[in-house]
């Protein structure tokens, strides 16, 4: 059999702040591996942000920031960081329009004050205070170095005015109702299996990729195999070639054995 390359989401695809990582994924990503193929991370966490709960399951490669950083093996193949001051400007602007911004970087996570922090963002927060309060730095005690820019918002923020605003510079996805996340245009996760798979010389016919929101919408699309999650919106269903089960109820083994990867 042709070594394949899978793809995986990580939040709503194989974890979950509530959950974490379910061991049958795990299990299933490792027996993955053990049968020769290759399994990547392809996430809009940047890569502070992927928790050693995740790394640990073991994978080959790491596509985080939405397609802003590219790492295979231990060799960093590519990353892109924002400007300073557009990073600034970003910042900025959200606070203005009533939004939480959250920067993030290839080195660090970095947040408002405590006394600043979202309810709608509290879980995240703490889970990542808990996890990496090494990679974690606040936004206004020196030189923020991010990669891409989220915020957490609610019904008394303006994320009109701030994607209108930032429109040149990023292209946007919004998560569940209380997340903004900017992303720099000309990176997607799309762009970043395409660059990985041709550095690494894997076919496209040989691509597969999970995912559960319209974040990763291009790279289901750009695969040849897309897949989405059973816990996916389900206007994302019509878009998509193939589904699958929840993350928390075997989605992914069930989805890799249909394709004859297990």
């Amino acid at each position: 059999m042709e070594k394949k390359a899978i793809f995986f989401d990580i939040d709503g695809t194989i974890y979950s702040y509530d959950k974490g990582v379910i061991k049958d994924t795990g299990d299933a990503i490792r027996e993955l591996r053990a049968n020769g193929h290759l399994a990547f991370l392809c996430t809009g966490r940047t890569y502070p942000m992927v928790t050693d709960d995740i790394r640990n399951i073991g994978f080959d490669g790491v596509i985080a920031g939405g397609g802003t950083y590219i790492e295979f093996g231990n060799e960093v193949l590519f990353k892109k960081e924002i400007e300073t001051d557009i990073t600034n400007s970003v910042i900025e602007c959200m606070r203005k329009n009533g939004i939480m911004p959250i920067p993030e970087g290839h080195k660090y996570l970095y947040f408002e004050m405590e006394d600043k922090i979202k309810s709608v963002y509290r879980k995240a927060y703490d889970t990542y205070m808990r996890s990496i309060p090494d990679r974690i730095r606040l936004i206004d005690m020196g030189e923020v170095r991010a990669a891409k820019v989220s915020g957490a918002f609610d019904d008394n923020s303006n994320i009109d005015s701030v994607i209108k605003e930032m429109e040149r510079e990023f292209r946007y996805v919004i998560h569940n109702e209380k997340l903004l996340e900017l992303i720099p245009r000309d990176y997607s996760k799309a762009e970043g299996i395409k660059l990985l798979i041709n550095e690494i010389g894997i076919k496209w016919e040989n691509t597969y990729a999970y995912g559960d929101s319209f974040n990763d919408l291009e790279m289901l699309k750009y695969v040849k195999h897309g897949v989405a999650m059973g816990n996916s919106h389900k206007d994302l269903f019509e878009m998509v070639e193939y589904r699958t089960g929840d993350y928390d109820k075997g989605g992914i083994r069930e989805s890799l054995e249909r394709f004859g990867l297990l």
